[in-house]
């Protein structure tokens, strides 16, 4: 337990209690304006944060990972230097704030293993974020329409949730580098424009139930790895899959596809798993 004057350290600028059985914490701590990391991670006890957590104007970095959380105060909003929020497995959160949008700092989101179902619009103004990762939020169903927004975004990963279909705005994201949509199970087709991502290097669709790829992903020339093992409805590669000249690895275990096209033999160097 942390003692309720906590917040008179007034120099104090990283405070870190992982793996501490605290069970809350002083609303004391928000007079602490120079902090800028936060460590609440592995807080087993934890379930619940001071409603005036945006007082913290100089946070930069907030880990909240494998807490017992419910809620995150709307407040955490204000921290307009934050650039650093995990609440990866925080089993027990089922919302982020509405206006989470407006940590105009932020650059990567962690909400991995939680119980969200959708995520607020208003994230998609935020025009550093480069990382946002949703891999086992089993009750997501959707992302947002304009997902596209995030101009920064350089890895996208939401593997393992319950998406039906993927904003084809996401093709909109020219800096996007790693895609992971493995385990997506109620994932049947995918965005006809995905070969306008530019920049991809990796892209991981085991396990969904698509039919087939778009012609269009023979247009990424970056693309280094192609993960389609399991995808058990899937029978047949585009033709012209040799367009893609970075290609190195292309994983097929577990899928239907009996013949490659021609056109493979044009990549040099390409190492096929599962044929």
């Amino acid at each position: 337990m942390l003692p309720e004057d906590f917040g008179q350290i007034d120099s104090l600028n990283i405070l870190n209690l992982r793996l501490s059985n605290i069970r809350d914490i002083p609303s004391s701590i928000c007079k602490l304006k120079h902090l800028k990391e936060l460590d609440l991670s592995e807080c087993s006890e934890l379930e619940k944060l001071p409603e005036n957590l945006g007082d913290l104007e100089s946070l930069n970095t907030l880990s909240l990972k494998l807490s017992k959380v419910r809620n995150v105060p709307s407040s955490i909003c204000n921290l307009k230097h934050l650039k650093e929020l995990d609440l990866s497995e925080c089993s027990e959160l089922e919302k982020l704030p509405e206006n989470l949008g407006d940590l105009e700092s932020l650059n990567t989101l962690s909400v991995g293993g939680t119980k969200i179902r959708d995520v607020p619009s208003s994230i998609c103004k935020l025009k550093y974020l480069g990382e946002l990762k949703l891999s086992k939020c089993y009750k997501l169903e959707k992302l947002p329409e304009n997902l596209g927004d995030l101009e920064s975004l350089n890895t996208l990963s939401v593997a393992g949730t319950k998406i039906r279909d993927v904003p084809s705005s996401i093709c909109k994201l020219k800096h996007l580098k790693k895609l992971n949509l493995s385990e997506c199970y109620e994932l049947e087709k995918l965005p006809e424009n995905l070969g306008d991502l530019e920049s991809l290097n990796t892209l991981s669709l085991t396990g969904i139930k698509i039919r087939d790829l778009p012609s269009s992903i023979c247009n990424l020339k970056h693309l280094y790895a192609l993960g389609l093992s399991q995808c058990s409805n899937l029978e047949k590669l585009p033709e012209n899959l040799g367009d893609i000249k970075c290609l190195k690895w292309l994983h097929l275990a577990g899928s239907s596809i009996s013949h490659l096209p021609h056109s493979i033999s044009l990549l040099e160097g390409l190492i096929i798993m599962g044929m």
